[in-house]
C-alpha cells in the first residue's frame, strides 16, 4: 500500500484527494521529494532535508 505525507498527515494513496484550485496545481509552485527507505530507515534522510531547507 503507497502513502503519502500530505500537509503533515499519512494518507494511503486511496483517501489522497487533490483539487484543481489548490495553488501547487495551478501554478506548479509546489515541492516533491522522494526518500528511499531500506528495511524501516530512510536512507540520507539528514541531506534531503538539508536540501529542502534551501528551497
Amino acid at each position: 500500500m503507497l502513502e503519502v505525507n500530505f500537509n503533515e498527515d499519512i494518507l494511503s494513496e486511496k483517501k489522497l484527494f487533490l483539487s484543481d484550485f489548490r495553488r501547487g496545481f495551478n501554478f506548479g509552485d509546489g515541492v516533491f521529494e522522494t526518500i528511499r527507505v531500506i528495511n524501516g530507515q530512510p536512507v540520507f534522510l539528514m541531506d534531503i532535508i538539508k536540501d529542502l531547507m534551501l528551497v
